[in-house]
C-alpha cells in the first residue's frame, strides 16, 4: 500500500519558506508532509513537517536532484513551487502514479527581472524562456494553485483543476496589545533587498520627524549590510539612532503603538505593479492604516475599501505629508482602522482558504 505522502518540491535556497510551511500545516493532519529543497544537505522536522535538503550546485542540477529525491518518496501528490521544475514535471507525471500540482506564487517573468535585475537583453531572454516553460508545463499537470487571478492570467486555461488562493497571513483580525510607549510609529514591513527602498523609507521618516518629533520608525524586514552613508550621517547628526528600530518578521507587531501607520511602498519595478503585496494583508489584520503606491491591487483593497491612502507618486515628500495628515486626523485614521479590521475578517482571512485548500488537495489523491 502506498504511503500517504504529500511532497513539496522547490529549488529556492529557503525550502521552509513561509507560504510552503503554511500549506503543509493545513495538510499534516491528513497525510505526512515532506519539503525537498537546497540547503546544507541535512534533514529536520519543523512544525510536524519533514524537510529534506541537498547541497546546491546549479539550477539545472537542483531540478534533477529534487526529482531524484522525490521519486524515492513515492508520494501521492507532488507539489511544485518553482516554474523551473515544470521542465521535468510532465515526464515525472507519466512515470509515477502520483498527482502533480504547480503553485504559481508570483508573476514569473516580472518577478525574475525584479530579483535578478537590472534587466538586460540576456536576462529578459531567460525570463521569457522561464515563462514559456511555465505556460507549456501547466498543460501536463493535474492541478494549479494561483496566488491571484491577475498574476497568472491565461496560464490555467488548459489545466483541469485550479484554485485561486491569495497570500493571506496566518494571523487573526484582533486588537493590538499596545505597549506602554509614547508617541507614534511608522511601520515598514516588506523586502529590503534594494538600497532604494531603504533610502525612500528613511528620507520619509526624516521629514515626518521634523514635524512630529515623537515618531518612531520600525523596520520589520531584513536590512542591507549598511545604510546609505549620507542617510546614516543624517541619522547621527540629528540623533535619530534611537528612533529607528529594526525588528524581525513577528516581533514588529509588539512595537505597534496606539497611532501606527503602515508603509507599503513598491520599488517601482513592474513586478510590484502587477502583483499583490502580502504585507498589506498583515496591516489590515492588525487594523493599521496603510500608505502605498498605486497598483490595481491597492486601488481595490486600499482605496476602494478606505483602509488607507494610495499615492500616485511615491516620493518622501508625498509619503511624509500623507503620514502627518493621518497622524493629525484621529477620526480619519480610526475609521480606516475599523475598515481594515472589517475587510480582514470578512474578505482577507487565511482561515477562509483552509477549507478550499483541503478540498482541492483531497481531490488530487485518487488521481
Amino acid at each position: 500500500m502506498k504511503p500517504d505522502y504529500y511532497c513539496h518540491l522547490t529549488i529556492q535556497s529557503h525550502p521552509s519558506e513561509e507560504r510552503i510551511i503554511k500549506e503543509t500545516r493545513i495538510l499534516r493532519t491528513s497525510c505526512s508532509q515532506i519539503i525537498i529543497g537546497p540547503g546544507d544537505g541535512g534533514e529536520i522536522v519543523r512544525d510536524g513537517v519533514r524537510i529534506v535538503t541537498y547541497q546546491y550546485r546549479s539550477p539545472l542540477m537542483s531540478v534533477f536532484t529534487s526529482y531524484y529525491i522525490a521519486l524515492k518518496m513515492r508520494a501521492r501528490v507532488y507539489h511544485l513551487h518553482d516554474p523551473e521544475l515544470l521542465i521535468l514535471g510532465w515526464c515525472f507525471r507519466l512515470i509515477t502514479s502520483g498527482a502533480v500540482i504547480y503553485d504559481a506564487h508570483r508573476p514569473t517573468f516580472h518577478y525574475f527581472l525584479w530579483k535578478f535585475g537590472p534587466a538586460g537583453p540576456r536576462l529578459r531572454l531567460k525570463a521569457a524562456l522561464l515563462k514559456l516553460i511555465e505556460s507549456i508545463g501547466v498543460i501536463f499537470i493535474d492541478g494549479l494553485i494561483m496566488a491571484a487571478p491577475l498574476s497568472k492570467k491565461g496560464i490555467g486555461r488548459f489545466c483541469p483543476r485550479k484554485i485561486v488562493i491569495r497570500d493571506f497571513p496566518e494571523i487573526k483580525s484582533t486588537k493590538i496589545q499596545y505597549p506602554l510607549l509614547p508617541g507614534k510609529a511608522l511601520i515598514y514591513r516588506g523586502l529590503m533587498e534594494k538600497p532604494a527602498d531603504l533610502n525612500l523609507i528613511l528620507e520619509t521618516f526624516f521629514q515626518v520627524h521634523l514635524v512630529l518629533p515623537e515618531t518612531h520608525l520600525v523596520l520589520a524586514c531584513p536590512v542591507p549590510d549598511g545604510f546609505d552613508p549620507v542617510l546614516a550621517g543624517r541619522l547621527h547628526e540629528i540623533k535619530l539612532e534611537q528612533q529607528v528600530i529594526v525588528a524581525d518578521k513577528t516581533g514588529w507587531k509588539q512595537l505597534c503603538r496606539q497611532r501606527t501607520i503602515g508603509l507599503a511602498t513598491p520599488n517601482g519595478n513592474e513586478y510590484f505593479q502587477r502583483s499583490e503585496q502580502s504585507e498589506i494583508y498583515e496591516y489590515l489584520a492588525l487594523g493599521i492604516p496603510v500608505i502605498c503606491g498605486r497598483t490595481p491591487f491597492t486601488e481595490q483593497i486600499v482605496a476602494e475599501k478606505e483602509t488607507g491612502i494610495v499615492l500616485k507618486n511615491l516620493t518622501p515628500l508625498n509619503i511624509s505629508e500623507t503620514a502627518i495628515k493621518l497622524f493629525s486626523d484621529d477620526r480619519l485614521s480610526s475609521q480606516m482602522s475599523i475598515n481594515a479590521r472589517h475587510i480582514s475578517k470578512n474578505d482577507c482571512s487565511w482561515e477562509k482558504n483552509v477549507v478550499e485548500l483541503n478540498n482541492f488537495f483531497s481531490g488530487m489523491f485518487p488521481r
